[in-house]
């Protein structure tokens, strides 16, 4: 009986009441014999038994309708309703109630799956109708409108994330290019000055040595001077010895001279003879004198002759050393003269070396420049495009940009003559094109359509290729330059 529904329930306890009525009214019957009201009474009951029958099964109807409508609620089923409602009692409001319900259920599940369906699919206009819905139905959708929402900001963000990965891989793969170019200019401008050290430590050990050699030739120069003033010295000694020989000379003619006088008047008076002996003894005497003053004399020539002896074997000497010294001034003149050419060279060496590292440093400058240019292209698409300053700078055309400015300054200067500079301004002029239609791209609503992120990635790939075909070009610039310089140097060294 557990199992019976609620209308068989009912109809039983209906009929469970009749047949005691009816079982009383028998009763009765029997003990007081025939009579029509007992028949009158269970007639009645009958019918009001079986309108009783009729009525609970039509009040009791909708319940049938409620279970099954219910049952198929707990399979998540919400589309039925219960129709043909008749009766405004309790069941028949529970039944109207039923149906709002699902219509609510029905619309609430319905709106909720369709726009989180449209909002996962990228179609975030959709939101879920809150119209016609109360109490925590309406709320619910409220809450799962803001759910949405942070789907919304969600999605947009993933696609934001995922272009700003995109984008800066694209930047990585590229800046590693780059930046190993740079390295190879800052190794190259290394490795000159190194060079240019090189040569400068073996012009300084040069100038040191030669500085050597011009102090010795000094000291030599010094030593000459020296042995000059005494030639000299030698010389007025010389000259004031020649007074004494002349006047030594004089000296002895006049000796001779008197001797003579002094033989004549002994010949005089050797004729006399006799008493005039005594005269002989005065001119022997006198002859003696004479003999004394000539022997003075030869003595006082004998020590000049020995002292002029002296200064001219000093004088030979004197000479000899200088001679040696001229010989030695005039190899360290030579030698000089070899460090002097390498000085020469040393200098035209560092000289071009100096130029190369500056070309180098300097064209490291200009790319590194141009570097910033495309970094502010990669800032721009991680600001979403909201930071007005790098837009203003990355608008700048080809010509106005500071690598378009170098450029168009070296039409006529030293750069502008070689064969690889016209080269430079297809790439340069394709870079800013390219980033200029990224930058279109960038002001559409590229964080919910992933096409207008593709083509914008595509612009930042083309301006990346045109960017390491602008750098190649550039190097190739400068080198051809510097191949240029070597040549014409090798040229006038020949021609020299």
């Amino acid at each position: 009986m557990t199992n019976w529904s609620l209308q068989s329930k009912f109809v039983t306890l209906l009929w469970s009441l009749w047949g005691l009525f009816a079982i009383t009214v028998l009763e009765r019957w029997v003990q007081a014999g025939w009579h029509w009201l007992p028949v009158m009474f269970i007639s009645i009951g009958t019918g009001l038994t079986l309108w009783g029958h009729n009525q609970i099964k039509h009040w009791l109807t909708p319940l049938k309708y409620l279970d099954t409508l219910v049952s198929r609620v707990s399979r998540g089923q919400f589309d039925g309703r219960i129709i043909n409602i008749q009766n405004h009692d309790e069941i028949g409001r529970l039944s109207w109630n039923m149906n709002d319900m699902l219509d609510q259920l029905e619309a609430y599940f319905r709106d909720e799956n369709t726009s989180l369906r449209l909002h996962l699919e990228g179609q975030f206009y959709r939101k879920a109708f809150t119209s016609g819905l109360k109490g925590h139905f309406k709320t619910g959708l409220i809450g799962h409108n803001r759910l949405l929402d942070g789907i919304k900001d969600s999605e947009q963000e993933k696609h934001r994330n995922q272009l700003m990965s995109e984008s800066q891989q694209l930047n990585s793969d590229n800046l590693i290019c780059n930046l190993t170019t740079s390295q190879t200019d800052l190794t190259t401008v290394n490795d000159e000055m190194a060079e240019v050290v090189t040569l400068a430590t073996s012009t300084a050990n040069n100038a040191q040595n030669s500085r050597g050699s011009v102090n010795q030739v000094v000291a030599h120069l010094n030593a000459i001077s020296e042995r000059i003033q005494h030639v000299a010295s030698a010389a007025l000694e010389l000259h004031a010895r020649n007074q004494e020989i002349t006047d030594a000379v004089q000296l002895i003619t006049a000796i001779a001279n008197q001797t003579n006088l002094l033989a004549l008047n002994a010949a005089i008076e050797a004729a006399r003879a006799g008493d005039a002996g005594r005269g002989f003894a005065v001119v022997a005497q006198e002859v003696r004198q004479l003999a004394e003053n000539s022997k003075n004399a030869s003595a006082s020539i004998g020590h000049i002759m020995t002292t002029l002896q002296d200064e001219t074997e000093r004088m030979q000497d004197d000479a000899k050393v200088m001679c040696r010294m001229a010989d030695s001034s005039r190899q360290v003149i030579v030698s000089l003269e070899n460090c002097f050419v390498q000085f020469a060279q040393s200098a035209n060496e560092t000289q071009i070396r100096a130029i190369r590292a500056q070309d180098q440093s300097f064209s490291s400058l200009i790319k590194m420049d141009h570097l910033i240019y495309k970094q502010r292209a990669y800032m721009a698409i991680s600001s979403g495009g909201q930071n007005s300053a790098l837009i203003r700078k990355l608008k700048l055309n080809e010509h106005e940009c500071l690598f378009g400015q170098w450029y168009d300054s070296q039409k006529h200067a030293e750069f502008g003559t070689t064969c690889h500079y016209a080269a430079l301004a297809l790439p340069h002029a394709r870079v800013h094109a390219a980033v200029h239609q990224m930058l279109t791209y960038l002001e559409q609503n590229w964080v919910e359509n992933a096409s207008i992120q593709s083509a914008l990635l595509a612009a930042m790939r083309d301006a990346e290729t045109a960017s390491t075909e602008l750098i190649n070009i550039f190097d190739q610039m400068v080198a051809e330059k510097h191949q240029t310089v070597i040549a014409e140097e090798q040229h006038s060294s020949h021609h020299h």
